[in-house]
């Protein structure tokens, strides 16, 4: 038996215990409270399932921008070139790191091999991301409207979601 039954038939075994012995009748105001409040948790958990769906979507819109949006930039390498330095490679930042991994088959507990492997690693990989170049490839004008039209949307929705679920929590607190 589901829940929704059992609450059914204990309030309607009460309604029939208070008609006997004279009890509350059906248009007084205790009854009129209890359907209100039971017909108001339903309305609570359709707005809940609803702000759900829309807080659901808000992220779903939002992420197929973002990749509408990051399959549109190009990416080139080029940035000291930009700046008269030349192409600059990054062959000598390899060295502390093969020496650091050398050091570590030596002596695994030695920790300047670990300084110089993790330390080499992170100093290659800010030189390798500071020489890329990104932008935007030529796109028309509906393309760029449909480019970011998820992303507007999906925020809006999120946002209409949340409102509404916080609008439920309060008025749950007020209850």
């Amino acid at each position: 038996m589901k829940p929704e039954d059992e609450i059914h038939n204990k309030l309607a075994a009460l309604e029939k215990s208070l008609k006997e012995e004279g009890g509350e009748t059906k248009g007084t105001p205790a009854k009129r409270a209890s359907s209100t409040s039971l017909a108001s948790g339903t309305d609570r958990e359709k707005e809940s399932i609803s702000s759900d769906l829309q807080v659901l979507g808000g992220f779903a819109l939002i992420a197929v921008g973002i990749l509408l949006v990051l399959s549109h930039i190009q990416i080139g390498t080029g940035f000291m070139s930009m700046l008269g330095m030349g192409g600059g490679g990054a062959g000598f930042l390899i060295l502390p790191i093969i020496a650091g991994i050398g050091i570590m088959f030596y002596d695994y507990k030695n920790k300047l091999g670990w300084l110089l492997t993790g330390g080499g690693l992170v100093v290659l990989l800010f030189v390798l991301l500071s020489q890329l170049t990104m932008y935007f490839a030529h796109i028309s004008l509906l393309g760029f409207i449909l480019m970011f039209l998820p992303l507007t949307i999906g925020g809006a929705m999120l946002a209409k979601g949340m409102k509404v679920r916080n609008r439920i929590e309060n008025k749950a607190k007020q209850s």
